[in-house]
């Protein structure tokens, strides 16, 4: 059996830190982003599995803070989608993105949550999309679609929800209406 690769091992070779190898693995503020794509080459060159791989499969749920943290759409959406994966079993894992998430920040986001599907709440820039998409994952944009990647895609409609509201009002005698709100 194959010796298991260490943080040991990838300090060694890229002639840096222990501690330096783990603060880019994790993802974590230290380490500049030019050092940490190298370290996670190395690492998945060398064949470097995290100790930490969830065992059980996980949806990965991906928004920005904003979305997560906003009291209308997006938070209800998220909060749902959290509570429909944990009643049928399954383990939701939920993401802040933000764009200086690389490519091998996304795949080993991925292997370390046993990730089996993504979730894009929110908009996400083209690359974030493309990186998620490049994996051969199901991923699902939700009120958003990149017109250059082929994604699964759920987009509300509120022209036809405010055109059904509106024709129920009339329909029952409401003549007196009013917006307030964005005209955009």
């Amino acid at each position: 059996m194959p010796k298991r690769v260490t943080l040991k091992d990838i300090a060694e070779k890229m002639a840096v830190s222990q501690n330096t190898v783990s603060v880019a693995l994790r993802g974590e503020a230290g380490v500049s982003d030019q050092l940490r794509d190298q370290i996670l080459a190395v690492a998945r060159e060398l064949g470097y599995a995290p100790k930490h791989v969830s065992a059980r499969p996980s949806v990965l749920i991906c928004s920005t803070v904003e979305n997560f943290s906003d009291t209308y759409f997006f938070s209800d959406m998220h909060r749902l989608l959290r509570e429909k994966i944990k009643v049928r079993g399954g383990k939701a894992v939920s993401l802040n993105l933000d764009s200086s998430y690389s490519r091998m920040d996304i795949n080993q986001i991925i292997r370390q949550n046993n990730t089996c599907a993504v979730v894009l709440l929110g908009d996400s820039s083209e690359q974030i999309v493309s990186y998620f998409a490049e994996t051969g994952l199901p991923v699902l944009c939700c009120s958003f679609f990149c017109p250059t990647i082929l994604t699964d895609v759920v987009i509300e409609d509120n022209f036809s929800g405010i055109y059904q509201l509106v024709k129920h009002l009339y329909e029952h005698n409401y003549r007196q209406l009013g917006f307030i709100g964005n005209p955009d």
